[in-house]
Formats: structure tokens, C-alpha cells, sequence
């Protein structure tokens, strides 16, 4: 399986590297360790909401570490590139942390690509796995990994959440279960290539970005520090954790910083203020439509500040 073992960081000169860490802007910090360590010290916390569940932090390393230990098995490890092609919910966070703590390279892609746009990750980024939803949004998703697969001549597993798992697809559920549900969430080199992350493409062809934990580690704790977040923020996402707004900004910073992640998968105003409301969220990222959308639906609701 193709991987990007190998890969030299030609942007960062060893001085600028080294100045980096003494001043603390890069450290050894990953995510599979932050999670690890708030499993470990305030396991029962909330760690993610989504419209079917609620998980806490002990829960969340534990399916992490099952998941990892079941990728391994299909000899998906350091360097190996897994696309994460899933709506706003839980799975996506799982297979997320699962894929770092084991070494491999995380790569958010949103639902709504199709063939174009995965020809183009697969020519590019030649990922070993990819999770996808079964039927979503009318589109089968399984179908079209098969379809895209065969055409640009690659070879991958397709691990499918609620749906039909032909071929060499694998039903989420039935990856999961067939990892040790005892082994310990792993940890990573800080410094090696961990995030591989496209641009929309808008003027030209889409280009994968390459991050390091090091890099994604400080961009969360320099907005957390800007934002004054404490403890008790609530990190409400409506973005898709496909996107970089949504993958760095609302999973990475809520689980770096050990904070509640609160998913909203469908747009719907109305359905944003419940949410909002309920979970008591103080922090988002996301464009402006978003927020209009949601003042608009505040005020005619007359909801008052609380």
C-alpha cells in the first residue's frame, strides 16, 4: 500500500525548526495523546454529540484504540494515507484519532465529491483505506469507491458506516469489533507528516496541503489563547469535519483542548439554535452564512440572552 514514508519537510529550516520548539510554538504534543490523556484524567467528560449519541472521552479512546488495532490487521500503518469521506458524526472523529494514533495520515474529504474530485485524491494521495457512508444524501458511496477505484487503477479498503459493504468493502461496525477492545490508544511522531488536506480547487486543481502535529498543534492553541477558552467552552461545529474549518477548528480544537464537540450534520437554522441552546455551545468556526442564519433564527424565536 502506498504511503508517504519519506517525505521531507522542505518549508521549515532547521534553525526556524529549532527556534519553533524553544519558544514553545511546536511541541510534542499529538492529538491521539490528548485524547489519551483526557480518557485518562476526566474520562466521564463529554467528548462528542452528534444526532444519535453522546460519547465521553473514555469511550472515545477506547473505540479509537479497538479501531487502530483492527487498521493494523489490514497493514495500515505509518505513512499510510486514510481518506475520512464522512458526514458530521461520530465514526468520522473515531477513524480520525484512530488513523493518527497508529502513525498514518489523516485526509478529510467532504461527502459530496464525486468522481472527479476523488479521481484526483486517489491519483494524489493514494490512501490505503476510506471511510464513506453507505447511501447518503442519494448518492452510493460504496458503489462510486468501486467505480473510481477500478477507473484510476488502484486498490483500497473501503470501510462503509450504515450501509451495504460489497466487495472488498467492510462494514464499520464489523472492523471495529474485530480489534482488541483492551489495547492501549498509541501515539505519534509530532513531527512527521499527519494531516493531508485539499484545497476547494476554486481557481485551479485542487492541492493536497501537508501538516505535521506540530503545525495543527499550534494553530488550536493560538486560537484557544486569542479566544480566551477555558474549560468550560462547549465547541459547537456545523461545518463539515471534511473541511479544513471543520477538521482543524472543530474536531482538532475540541479534542486537543479536552473540550465537548457538538456536530450538526444538516444545515438548519432553527435546528442550530436547539443545539446551541441545549449544549450551552460558546465557540465556532464557520462562515457567515452560518451565523446570519442563525441571529435570524434567534430573533424570531425572541430568544433572550441567558
Amino acid at each position: 500500500m502506498a504511503t508517504t514514508e519519506g517525505l521531507v519537510d522542505l518549508v521549515t529550516t532547521p534553525v526556524r525548526r529549532r527556534r519553533f520548539l524553544e519558544v514553545g510554538w511546536w511541541d510534542d504534543q499529538t492529538l491521539p495523546g490528548r485524547v489519551a490523556h483526557h480518557a485518562l484524567t476526566r474520562g466521564g467528560a463529554t467528548a462528542v454529540v452528534d444526532e444519535a449519541r453522546s460519547v465521553t472521552y473514555a469511550q472515545l479512546a477506547g473505540d479509537a484504540a479497538q479501531l487502530a488495532d483492527a487498521l493494523r490487521a489490514w497493514q495500515v500503518g505509518e505513512g499510510s494515507v486514510v481518506s475520512i469521506q464522512l458526514p458530521n458524526r461520530y465514526e468520522a472523529v473515531v477513524a480520525a484519532v484512530a488513523a493518527l494514533s497508529i502513525g498514518a495520515v489523516v485526509n478529510p474529504l467532504l461527502p459530496n465529491y464525486r468522481e472527479r474530485e476523488l479521481a484526483h485524491v486517489f491519483r494524489t494521495a493514494a490512501p490505503a483505506v476510506i471511510f464513506t457512508p453507505g447511501q447518503y444524501r442519494g448518492c452510493d458511496h460504496p458503489t462510486l469507491v468501486s467505480r473510481v477505484a477500478e477507473d484510476v487503477g488502484t486498490e483500497l479498503l473501503n470501510v462503509v458506516v450504515d450501509g451495504e459493504a460489497p466487495g472488498r468493502a467492510v462494514a464499520f461496525e464489523s472492523l471495529l469489533v474485530s480489534g482488541d477492545p483492551s489495547a492501549p490508544l498509541g501515539d505519534r511522531d509530532p513531527a512527521a507528516v499527519s494531516e493531508l488536506i485539499f484545497t476547494s480547487g476554486t481557481e485551479a486543481t485542487p492541492k493536497a496541503i501537508m501538516h505535521t502535529e506540530q503545525t495543527t498543534g499550534f494553530s488550536v492553541r493560538a486560537a484557544a489563547d486569542d479566544l480566551g477558552v477555558t474549560d468550560d467552552d462547549v465547541v459547537w461545529m456545523p461545518s463539515p469535519v471534511g473541511h479544513s474549518t471543520g477538521f482543524n477548528y472543530g474536531l482538532r480544537f475540541a479534542l486537543h483542548h479536552g473540550l465537548p464537540l457538538v456536530l450538526q450534520d444538516r444545515w438548519d437554522a432553527t435546528a442550530a439554535l436547539e443545539l446551541v441552546r441545549r449544549h450551552r455551545c460558546s465557540y465556532t468556526l464557520a462562515a457567515t452564512t452560518f451565523l446570519q442564519d442563525l441571529t435570524e433564527a434567534a430573533t424570531s424565536a425572541a430568544v433572550r440572552r441567558e
